[in-house]
């Protein structure tokens, strides 16, 4: 098993675990279809919920009073029907009823119109109230036709059948909240085909690809099949725990850490006390820092490590309470004020900051504890060095960063297995499983997908494993070609300013390929939207724009724009590169100057920066130094100057002429 396989399952192995439990929403009318939902236009609508086993279940959508569809269908064995509705013209509001024996339901002001799943990690959950101009945003959102549904996170470890939440109509009210790429794609939509909108929103920050994909479909990849079978192995582990101890693991963990790690011994955990005696053992350590870089933690090591810290506050702090900012940590930690506990996390990897209650800080000294359970390479306190802090109610922030004292608790190789939790974090399947699942048979009209940033690292991998996952959904919302559009990662980090290698240009060629060589999928270009210091740009409206445009070209055979220059092929020409592309209405410089972007390599495969001219319909190529050009390379880079565009302003994917492995291929 790959190394990454094993830090991912030891440090589940290392968690707590919540039961994946019954539905959250067995009523006789499943959630997609509550008040102000919107169905699937034009095409056959599958309607849901519970009965008792065997009870004739009647549909039907009314508008005043009477039926304009009905459909029927039968409780099977686990309770579960499913109805089909007729194809409808877009429109509304309709009532939808269901009777089901003694039992019924209505869901009022319901729309026909498109529904798009919204999926992936941050840059899809980023709110509206997040994206530039949110508050003129929020103001002009009068848009009622447009819904949203909001699936709540859950990582499970079995396909769940339902969940809780409700659909919002768009208003200055609601909109601040929603996915804000689903909301401006939503809006050009809405506009464009004159439709109602539904926006069914699964997405989930720092996420990898894998998550959101079930086992079946994993077991097929070899890469990522050890990752499935370890979740598996986990949660078969989790479920014998439960079976064995119950389900309450905080009291489980708990008394193993006061059972084997020497720190947290006795009620008042030992090594948190304020009047402890500093002798052997401890030893002294500048933060923040990754604690194995800054060797006070042999690299090897797994297990518990604490840290302390005193500091001085004046007499107006006495009795107070206040927050302390322990900035980014990296693993499960705890930390205490005093000798008091002030919580516990088992976040990875997670911006840290706990309420300390009024009562617990003192004029002079005051001591602050932490406990780190360290997995990975990085294990400690990292981020910035001024915000690691301690800030008494009412008063300035107290630096933290300096001089702590360190010390090494209980080696996991030593101790007793820790209790094991299988949702700790998103784990390979566990979203599909939580989040995508109990979606299904809903009729859509496509997908929209920003994702990837978390899986640059395997770029190579995602080639097989995003076209996987595509199929995948399509087979179990029973849409074989159900469209699906992707965000293609935008640039990120520092500037290019020499020829490089870069994972993000490799998943850019990923998602590229994915869109070009799977049926019905669809790419919307960012590169030239990002930010280099965030990864997380703000203009969430020309990305909705633009996945707009994709869908309107693709999906419903409006003759827009929607689409960049893509590169078709490279001719040598003496000393240069001639470069042609599909380019519908031409190729144009962004900014009207001369290309930028462009590096050009030799039979050495040693790239230089690259002079490039617009030629018509083609792009030619040359550099001083290369005589004999073999490759050209377009935006290979994470953050790469570049300003190819067609005549609308849309820019030209990131692209390469060559197929020579790259940083993240199998060595």
């Amino acid at each position: 098993m790959h190394k990454r396989d094993v830090l991912l399952l030891v440090s589940l192995l290392v968690a707590a675990g919540l039961a994946a439990g019954e539905p959250t929403a067995q009523s006789v009318l499943a959630t997609p279809f509550g008040d102000h939902a919107v169905l699937q236009r034009d095409r056959e609508v599958a309607v849901w919920g519970w009965a008792e086993r065997g009870t004739a279940v009647q549909v039907a959508l009314t508008a005043g009073g009477t039926a304009v569809a009905n459909a029927n269908a039968i409780a099977g064995a686990d309770g579960r029907w499913v109805a089909r509705l007729p194809p409808r013209p877009a429109g509304g509001p309709y009532d939808l009823t269901v009777e089901a024996g003694s039992r019924s339901a209505i869901a009022r002001d319901v729309l026909l119109g498109d529904v798009w799943l919204c999926s992936g990690q941050s840059n899809m959950e980023w709110t509206v109230a997040n994206a530039k101009d949110a508050q003129a945003e929020k103001a002009a959102a009068r848009h009622p036709r447009i819904r949203h549904l909001a699936v709540p996170r859950r990582i499970a470890g079995e396909a769940q059948p339902a969940f809780s939440a409700g659909w919002t109509v768009c208003s200055p009210e609601t909109v601040a909240a929603w996915t804000a790429v689903g909301y401006f794609f939503a809006r050009t939509l809405e506009a464009d085909l004159d439709v109602p909108i539904g926006l069914v929103n699964a997405s989930w920050g720092g996420t990898r690809a894998e998550c959101w994909t079930s086992a079946e479909a994993l077991v097929a990849l070899p890469v990522y099949a050890p990752r499935a079978a370890a979740f598996a192995d986990l949660y078969r582990r989790w479920s014998e725990q439960t079976a064995r101890s119950g389900p309450d693991y905080d009291s489980l963990v708990r008394a193993w850490y006061r059972a084997n790690d020497p720190g947290s011994a006795g009620e008042r955990a030992a090594w948190a006390d304020p009047g402890l005696a500093m002798a052997d053992g401890w030893r002294e350590i500048e933060l923040p820092a990754r604690l194995k870089q800054a060797k006070a933690v042999p690299q090897d090591y797994t297990g518990t490590i604490w840290l302390r810290r005193d500091i001085e506050l004046p007499a107006d702090a006495a009795g107070k309470g206040g927050m302390l900012n322990l900035i980014r940590v990296k693993d499960m930690n705890a930390a205490w004020v005093n000798g008091a506990s002030i919580g516990d996390s088992e976040q990875v990897n997670w911006f840290r900051k706990q309420r300390i209650p009024a009562g617990l800080l003192r004029a002079g000294r005051n001591t602050v504890a932490v406990r780190l359970v360290c997995l990975e390479g990085e294990c400690g306190l990292t981020g910035k060095a001024e915000e690691l802090a301690l800030t008494p109610e009412g008063a300035a922030p107290v630096a933290l960063a300096g001089p702590w004292k360190l010390r090494l608790g209980t080696a996991f190789a030593a101790a007793p297995p820790m209790p094991v939790r299988y949702d700790r974090v998103p784990a390979a399947t566990t979203l599909y499983n939580g989040m995508i699942a109990p979606l299904q048979p809903m009729s859509l009209r496509g997908a929209i997908w920003y994702q990837g940033e978390s899986d640059t690292d395997m770029a190579f991998h995602y080639r097989s494993l995003l076209p996987a996952m595509i199929g995948d959904w399509r087979a179990r919302f029973q849409q074989p070609e159900m469209p699906f559009l992707i965000v293609q990662l935008a640039n990120h980090m520092g500037r290019q300013t020499r020829p490089e290698t870069s994972a993000w240009a490799e998943m850019r060629e990923a998602q590229a390929l994915t869109a070009r060589e799977v049926p019905g999928c669809g790419l919307a270009v960012t590169i030239d939207i990002g930010e280099a210091e965030n990864i997380h740009p703000a203009n969430k409206q020309e990305v909705g724009r633009r996945l707009a445009l994709v869908a309107e070209t693709q999906v419903h055979g409006r003759a827009v724009a929607s689409s960049g220059p893509r590169f078709r092929s490279a001719t040598v020409e003496g000393a240069a590169m001639r470069l042609a592309f599909d380019a519908a209405d031409g190729l144009a410089s962004s900014d009207g100057r001369e290309l930028t972007g462009f590096t050009i390599a030799g039979a050495d495969r040693r790239f230089v920066f690259a002079q490039a001219r617009i030629d018509g319909a083609s792009v030619v190529v040359s550099a001083a130094t290369v005589a004999q050009p073999v490759a050209v390379r377009y935006a290979w880079a994470n953050n790469p100057p570049c300003n190819l565009t067609n005549a609308s302003g849309l820019p030209a994917s990131p692209f390469r002429s060559d197929d020579w492995p790259g940083t993240t291929w199998p060595k």
